[in-house]
């Protein structure tokens, strides 16, 4: 339910504003003020929601790209692992990505119309390879919890972040409503 009104958009950073992992300042942008948020903030505010009903869950970073752009990419994106029967990928924040969890296992996954594959990699990472016109295709991550000090929180430019000039979004879900400005 929730992955069909969040929407992804990251004009706080292109704007160059301060972002943080403040659960009330994020909060308050999501919830009340009815806006979007990045992926650290829409996953950093799942997280927070289940831990608080009781949810073994985990942030992960992640390097979105890394098959192209190496390891200096890591922490440009935050995902969810959470802990059920399996340990299970969860991401609102990608953009065009999964709408529900998926388990870190080898495999395709068919969600509705699209489907989304897990390769477990030589070097110990897992790729997430997104569906066949998502955008960004591709993140690498490793099956474990990442430190938190590790993020990249606190940016004020989104080049530090690995964002280009035209990486600014705005997605909505239902893949109906991405708009790609720069």
């Amino acid at each position: 339910m929730a992955v069909s009104i969040l929407s992804y958009e990251n004009l706080d950073i292109q704007l160059e504003r301060p972002v943080d992992q403040d659960i009330e300042r994020i909060f308050d942008k999501i919830v009340k003020n009815g806006r979007g948020g990045w992926c650290y903030e829409l996953n950093g505010l799942l997280h927070w929601v289940l831990e608080e009903i009781g949810f073994d869950v985990s942030r992960c970073v992640v390097g979105v790209l890394r098959n192209e752009r190496g390891d200096a990419i890591l922490g440009n994106h935050l995902i969810l692992l959470v802990q059920l029967d399996n340990l299970y990928l969860a991401d609102l924040g990608l953009g065009d990505g999964i709408r529900e969890p998926v388990p870190i296992k080898p495999g395709s996954y068919v969600q509705g119309e699209l489907v989304f594959r897990l390769e477990k990699l030589d070097d110990g990472y897992w790729r997430f390879h997104n569906h066949g016109f998502g955008d960004p295709t591709s993140f690498d991550f490793k099956g474990r919890v990442s430190e938190f000090s590790h993020m990249r929180s606190g940016y004020r430019n989104p080049h530090q972040l690995g964002f280009s000039d035209t990486d600014v979004g705005l997605f909505q879900t239902d893949l109906k409503g991405f708009c790609r400005l720069g």
